[in-house]
């Protein structure tokens, strides 16, 4: 009998390893980074450190209120054609979102009006 363990031993090894591997490969994991573009300056560090540290993707929240500041129609693409640049660059993806109301489209408040319920500001 220990013989017979033995001799399949490796092909049983084998079936192993080859499960694992397909495991893992099958998953496509990619990695990125959370960043927050009105507090931090838009250049090359930190798309240089994604790129050092294998992310692929960079999450950015464009905010509509950067994008179209002034009024209807009177668009600002300068914050967002800078990260779009630095991507291209450094060959990441932006994973973008679209938040923060413009004063002229909320009745002159603050970009995150309606404050949430029960939400408090320490």
């Amino acid at each position: 009998m220990p013989r017979r363990f033995a001799a399949l031993l490796p092909a049983v090894l084998l079936v192993t390893v080859s499960i694992a591997a397909d495991r893992a490969s099958a998953q496509h994991l990619t990695y990125g980074l959370n960043a927050q573009p009105e507090l931090h300056v838009v250049g090359a560090p930190m798309l240089d450190k994604l790129t050092e540290l294998g992310g692929g993707v960079l999450r950015l929240p464009f905010g509509w209120d950067t994008i179209e500041p002034a009024c209807k129609g009177c668009f600002d693409w300068t914050a967002t054609d800078a990260w779009r640049d630095q991507a291209r660059r450094t060959h990441r993806s932006i994973f973008a979102s679209l938040g923060y109301t413009p004063r002229w489209a909320n009745g002159g408040r603050g970009f995150s009006y309606p404050r949430i319920p029960h939400f408090r500001e320490c």
